[in-house]
């Protein structure tokens, strides 16, 4: 769904006089370079608060031993967007041919960890450890042993235990040939084990690049892969058992062409499931592919001209802060990076003057606030011709004025011991190779009694795992997410878990269609400032109801059924969905006295039923 939508006459002049003009401009005095870059990760390597720059660089495909080796680079930010080189941070063991680099907690100590792909045969990838400072040192012993020609890798949590583990390709020629891709599984101290043979589907593929996306809405994260597959194979979908174990979905066969690189994903519709931005949809012209579910084929669409060209790299960005995602694309040989401006449900209009026009050589994006002014900045990856020259693009637009957008929750009826886990997932104003520029922490209490903070640990796409600690004797957490940006706009998200003796079952429903009567629970502690809600279940589905609270207890015969509360307040015509349920959240406020007594209790329209009305159960809070 739209992260939100800008209402106010005043913004929307603003942001039309902003696109007038090009917004995105180059900034000529980031240092000079001349080594091909293949790939770019923005990360705060030194924990100072702002973002850095990391190169891979390499200029060789699939050859071997030391071909195409390259020194890797470190720029660091000193938080205005001014930045030095710092290469001699990465211990990597000496230079070698680097296509691909990601920025990963692999080791659980709060610092980004470094993870190469390698593009020559005999040459590892190279795992490189951040002692929390911005300084590296080589661990790639911990990798499993093997000869790969990787393009691409890709971390996420698959098997939700709340380290990364990775996804890497292999068969990285130029031309690309079909192998089977790895699956390293991290034991939580960054040393990692081969699985591929016992939870990936054997299956040869001419992989170019991979991605960890929920694609089916079950809150794991199921593995994506693009390449230069042939008709039939063109791409691949692995989807996840939650466990880490992939079997193989046909959704994805037909999309991309001979000539892709690259798909990213992101909700381009605003239905609430991921679709991919994909670099040569059809011949060399850039596309998306809506998801349509995992039994049907992804169905796609061309962006509009000007379009083709030797393209190498998408992303996606809310550039212009109107709560959906545009499409960027990264040109090798054309006039200038491609963005293509999404109407919100998936109607895009091409709008490259909004990028300064360069002809360079760019085969890699990435998007980060460089000078901390809430807009978010362009970074290129030049490599394979012209002079290799690494571009930042300043965003003179619209501030990100819009919070992170909750897509979905996940969290189990009861707590667990010793943790209670909720899944959250988020879209926001970035999405490039998986990533999405947030911070996730939580708050919780529980009723044995604790209390506690903590930070949610990603799985991938913007999928976040949050790990409550909750005892055995704990019967209820009462817990507070809250999303935050690099722009500083932040959403809270409440959940409760368990049950709590505030509330009470007293009886007095009236069934309906199909003799089933209307469950009415309620979930919470009823603790001054809690999260609680009020929830029915089994009533007709698709009708309306009349919530009636009452702060007393009536019990008197009415419309055939029993009217439990005083009718004190009442709620008419409230949506019923079509599972036949009405939930209603709210906060409890401070300043009620423990032990004050309140009754609820849901009247349906049910045509089927005596009085047109069926009736659930009456329900007692009372306040802890």
């Amino acid at each position: 769904m739209p992260r939100s939508f800008l209402t106010t006459l005043s913004l929307l002049s603003a942001l039309a006089g902003s696109l007038s003009a090009q917004q995105f401009m180059r900034d000529t005095s980031f240092p000079a370079q001349n080594v091909w870059t293949d790939g770019v990760e923005t990360v705060d390597v030194d924990d100072d608060g702002d973002i850095d720059i990391l190169f891979a660089n390499g200029s060789n495909y699939g050859s071997t031993g030391t071909a195409g080796a390259q020194d890797q680079h470190l720029f660091l930010n000193d938080g205005a967007g001014n930045f030095t080189a710092a290469h001699g941070q990465l211990l990597h063991g000496g230079n070698f041919n680097a296509k691909m680099v990601i920025a990963e907690d692999f080791d659980g100590d709060g610092a980004p960890d470094l993870m190469y792909a390698s593009g020559s045969g005999g040459a590892a990838p190279r795992l490189l450890l951040n002692d929390g400072a911005g300084h590296f040192s080589n661990a790639s012993s911990n990798l499993p042993s093997g000869s790969l020609r990787s393009f691409c890798v890709v971390g996420g949590d698959i098997d939700d235990d709340g380290d990364i583990d990775v996804a890497i390709t292999d068969g990285g020629t130029f031309g690309g040939f079909a192998t089977q891709q790895r699956l390293w599984l991290n034991d939580g101290s960054a040393h990692f084990t081969d699985v591929t043979g016992t939870q990936m589907p054997a299956d040869n593929f001419n992989c170019q690049d991979v991605t960890f996306v929920d694609f089916d809405g079950d809150f794991d994260v199921d593995l994506l892969l693009m390449g230069k597959g042939q008709s039939g194979k063109r791409g691949r979908l692995y989807l996840n058992d939650g466990a880490g174990n992939f079997s193989i979905a046909s959704a994805m066969n037909q999309v991309g062409s001979g000539n892709t690189y690259e798909g990213d994903w992101s909700d381009l519709d605003g239905d609430g499931r991921f679709d991919c931005n994909v670099q040569s949809i059809s011949g060399t012209s850039e596309g998306w592919a809506k998801n349509r579910g995992t039994g049907v084929a992804m169905t796609e669409s061309t962006y509009p001209a000007p379009n083709g060209g030797d393209d190498n790299e998408m992303a996606q960005l809310d550039y212009d802060n109107d709560g959906d995602m545009d499409c960027f694309a990264g040109s090798l040989t054309s006039a200038g990076e491609k963005v293509w401006r999404n109407n919100g449900s998936g109607g895009f209009t091409n709008n490259n003057g909004a990028i300064q026009t360069i002809t360079d050589s760019t085969l890699d994006f990435g998007f980060a606030d460089l000078n901390g002014d809430g807009r978010y900045d362009m970074i290129t990856g030049q490599g394979e011709s012209g002079n290799f020259t690494n571009k930042i693009y300043i965003n003179n637009g619209p501030v990100d004025t819009l919070a992170p957008d909750v897509m979905a929750v996940e969290f189990g009826a009861a707590v667990t011991a010793p943790f209670s886990v909720v899944h959250i997932q988020v879209q926001d104003a970035i999405n490039d190779d998986g990533h999405v520029n947030v911070d996730v922490s939580f708050t919780y209490t529980t009723d044995d009694p604790a209390a506690g903070s903590g930070t949610a640990t990603r799985m991938g796409n913007g999928l976040y795992r949050v790990a409550v600690p909750t005892s055995g004797s704990a019967t209820f957490a009462d817990i507070s997410i809250t999303i935050t940006d690099t722009a500083g706009n932040a959403t809270v998200e409440d959940v409760f878990i368990g049950t709590s003796n505030a509330w009470t079952d007293v009886g007095g429903g009236k069934a309906g269609s199909g003799g089933l009567t209307p469950l009415l629970v309620g979930s919470g502690p009823l603790t001054a400032g809690s999260f609680n809600t009020v929830i029915m279940t089994n009533a007709l589905p698709g009708s309306s109801t009349n919530l009636v609270i009452g702060f007393s207890l009536l019990n008197v015969s009415f419309r055939g059924g029993t009217l439990v509360p005083a009718a004190d307040a009442l709620f008419l015509g409230l949506p019923v969905d079509g599972s036949g349920s009405n939930n209603i959240p709210f906060i409890w406020p401070a300043g009620v006295t423990p032990g004050t007594l309140f009754w609820a209790q849901h009247w349906v329209s049910d045509a089927a039923v005596s009085f047109n009305l069926s009736a659930s159960n009456g329900l007692r809070g009372e306040a802890q």
